[in-house]
């Protein structure tokens, strides 16, 4: 049997599923432990630049269970949150171009 580093292959994953969706954005991410009784997990971080000067990144992580560390749950992870981060950032772009806008209205 052979040795496998977890945290290797799941960052491999990562680095794909963000490649794979990136459309040419830069996506910072990185693998993080979580170990919470009674759940190891790993964290992942996922990023995309804020549109607004001077601020840093918008971050959107999510979690993989050890037990549920494969390729396709980091993979929807992954699509999942530069979906989200995509939307934030149209979000924020929004509100700067119309700052005089009252959302409740």
């Amino acid at each position: 049997m052979a040795a496998i580093d977890m945290t290797g292959q799941l960052r491999e994953w990562v680095a794909k599923a963000v490649n794979d969706g990136c459309l040419g954005e830069d996506f910072p991410w990185d693998v993080r432990w979580d170990i919470k009784a009674p759940m190891l997990a790993y964290t992942v971080i996922v990023g995309i630049s804020n549109p607004m000067l001077g601020q840093g990144p918008v971050l959107q992580p999510f979690q993989v269970p050890v037990t549920a560390l494969r390729e396709d749950i980091v993979r929807e992870g992954v699509h999942e949150a530069m979906t989200m981060l995509r939307a934030t950032r149209r979000k924020l772009l929004a509100a700067a171009a119309n700052p005089h806008h009252d959302a409740g209205n």
